[in-house]
């Protein structure tokens, strides 16, 4: 019976981190709010845990309720053998250098989780990753980098027809990209 909670639980973390993804704020809040109460319901699953705590610390980023990102670093070093853990870190830590404009240490940790992203199975994660570290390399003038991630991203969101704006985005800073090169 706990398996099976927990696992509900899990679900809704995915299905939060979804709505965070796609900017459906309104829907995360009321999953976020949720998921307060039903996780201390959870068992004390250490993986489980690391997993809600990452994906709230993302929820923040969207809200812009953002702190130092140091107390997660504590929690998923102890799970390291976790492919999906390691690379919502690295990510979420990436994401959370570049809207501080520390665009160096963004494209480091980046790299790192561009390592563990062999294992991701979701498309859309792997559009969202290729888009986030493009925009990255252009912040940095590094367009020969920023170019195929961009259109690696491009190509995932064109898949799911509710990514469309997110493919647009891509195809803005392609163009951009193309005519700041000649």
């Amino acid at each position: 019976m706990n398996a099976v909670r927990n696992s509900e639980i899990g679900k809704k973390v995915a299905q939060l981190y979804r709505c965070i993804v796609k900017r459906q704020v309104q829907q995360a809040a009321i999953l976020k709010e949720e998921l307060d109460v039903r996780f201390k319901e959870l068992l004390r699953d250490d993986k489980m845990v690391a997993y809600y705590n990452l994906v709230c610390f993302r929820y923040q980023m969207m809200l812009e309720q953002l702190q130092e990102p140091h107390q997660l670093e504590a929690l998923v070093n102890c799970l390291r053998s976790d492919f999906l853990l390691n690379y919502y870190y690295y990510f979420f830590s990436g994401q959370y250098a570049f809207y501080k404009e520390r665009f160096t240490e963004a494209v480091d940790l980046y790299e790192q989780a561009e390592k563990e992203l062999a294992h991701i199975q979701d498309e859309m994660e792997h559009g969202e990753f290729y888009y986030r570290a493009g925009v990255c390399y252009y912040k940095i003038d590094r367009f020969d980098r920023a170019m195929p991630y961009l259109d690696k991203a491009r190509r995932f969101f064109a898949l799911d027809p509710m990514y469309v704006e997110k493919e647009l985005q891509a195809k803005m800073i392609l163009g951009n990209l193309l005519s700041e090169t000649g």
